[in-house]
């Protein structure tokens, strides 16, 4: 697309020359005066304007000094004609931001390559612009420019919902298909984020697996839950479409929300809260979202062990283990205990622990109302029992989900011992009302 140039002098012979040199390359727009000078521009939004300092009516100054008063989101650029040879009006005009001063009479060549070089040089500011705002890989918005934009929307009092989106299990995709697989999800992914957004929206990457969406001006719980459906679908969707059948069942996203200003009028507040809420949905099981709720979404496993730590009966229980085969299956405080020893022992001598995390989620079409769930948990921790070794530890928590900790374990082994459990619940146990979606994440090593 050519760019505009509006050239404004009250010298009809002047106006006509540049016209015809300038229209070798760009659109022209003319004026012979500042007041149409300005109608002209908020008409037309010209990219550069040659504009010639004394006029009648208003001053090339006078006008320029309007456009900059104006705050438009672009600044205009302008560059001024004159037949004076005074150094302090150049000086001037160069002070206001002028981008350039061109001595009449002008030869016509001089006038284009002058005006190309300044349009040039905008194109490249603007790209370099871009390029420190936006992440390399996905070209949305990067975390630093994220809380710039949505810093200016709170100043303004432009009010809306900040989204966190996490990918489920992201490490076990660049794990098993290679960061080259990875990458391509996460451009793929910005580019469904792009498509739930509006213009006035903010869509940004904030770490490697972590997107952001500020809704301005939608609070609406309703309407932001249908939000955080289709986005969820739409990831989905573009996971399935890249990985394998085999893995589907593995991955998802997770969101967190958070309403400005009830859960944060700054942007500290906001990312926080949406955080936690976030961590909230990964606890329900993957694959959720959820509302920011106060202190509700605050829960810690650290904070957990940490009330419930006792050194001594810590000691009693490991030295009390039986000899059974399979894991050391506990309740939950014993598990908060011995978490809390085994993360102390680990980061003392530099062993490797990692905690994981089954959910049993129940699937779309799954009978509503059937009371089969303690059922299914209990064959579940049966099933996790069997298929890890005497060293690690395992803890039902609810009718939903089982902990465990293994020990002296990486993360490709844990992946080993996720598939063993995964494998012998489907060939022992297996209940078509419910999917089983594990987080793992390293504690120590």
């Amino acid at each position: 697309m050519s760019k505009r140039v509006l050239i404004v002098d009250d010298d009809v012979i002047v106006r006509r020359i540049a016209a015809n040199t300038l229209s070798k390359k760009y659109d022209i727009v003319s004026a012979s005066s500042g007041n149409e000078a300005l109608d002209l521009y908020d008409e037309h939004k010209p990219d550069l304007v040659l504009m010639d300092i004394n006029m009648p009516d208003m001053t090339g100054y006078e006008v320029f000094n309007v456009l900059l008063n104006r705050n438009d989101p672009i600044p205009p650029t302008v560059v001024f004609m004159t037949s004076e040879d005074d150094v302090q009006s150049e000086i001037k005009g160069f002070d206001m931001g002028a981008a350039d001063y061109i001595h009449k009479p002008f030869h016509p060549d001089i006038l284009l390559r002058r005006v190309d070089v300044v349009l040039n040089n905008i194109e490249k500011y603007e790209f370099l612009e871009k390029g420190a705002e936006t992440d390399k890989l996905t070209g949305i918005f990067n975390r630093e420019t994220v809380e710039l934009k949505v810093k200016d929307l709170l100043l303004k009092k432009e009010y809306g919902t900040f989204l966190m989106i996490d990918i489920d299990n992201f490490k076990t995709i660049n794990d098993n298909f290679g960061h080259a697989t990875g990458d391509q999800i996460i451009a793929c992914i910005a580019d469904a984020l792009k498509k739930c957004a509006r213009s006035t929206d903010i869509v940004g990457r904030v770490g490697g697996d972590e997107f952001v969406i500020y809704y301005n001006s939608l609070t609406d719980k309703e309407q932001v839950a249908k939000k955080c459906e289709i986005i969820q679908e739409k990831i989905v969707t573009v996971l399935n479409t890249i990985l394998p059948s085999t893995v589907r069942y593995h991955v998802g996203v997770s969101i967190g929300a958070c309403r400005s200003p009830n859960d944060g009028a700054d942007y500290e507040t906001l990312y926080k809260n949406a955080d936690k809420a976030m961590y909230q949905a990964k606890r329900n099981g993957k694959g959720d979202y959820v509302f920011y709720e106060g202190e509700k979404n605050s829960i810690d496993l650290d904070e957990i062990a940490a009330k419930f730590i006792d050194i001594p009966m810590t000691m009693q229980i490991i030295g009390e283990r039986g000899h059974e085969a399979g894991a050391y299956s506990v309740n939950y405080n014993e598990f908060c205990n011995i978490y809390r020893f085994l993360k102390r022992h680990a980061e003392r001598n530099d062993d490797k622990v990692q905690f994981v995390i089954f959910t049993l989620k129940p699937k779309k079409n799954a009978k509503k109302g059937n009371d089969r769930k303690g059922a299914v948990i209990t064959e579940f921790s049966k099933a996790v029992e069997k298929s890890l070794r005497r060293s690690d530890v395992a803890a039902r928590v609810g009718d939903r989900q089982v902990m465990m900790l293994l020990t002296g374990t990486d993360s490709d082994h844990g992946m080993i011992a996720i598939n063993r459990i995964v494998s012998r619940w489907i060939s022992d146990y297996y209940s078509d009302e419910y999917d089983a979606v594990y987080e793992l994440q390293d504690i120590c090593g």
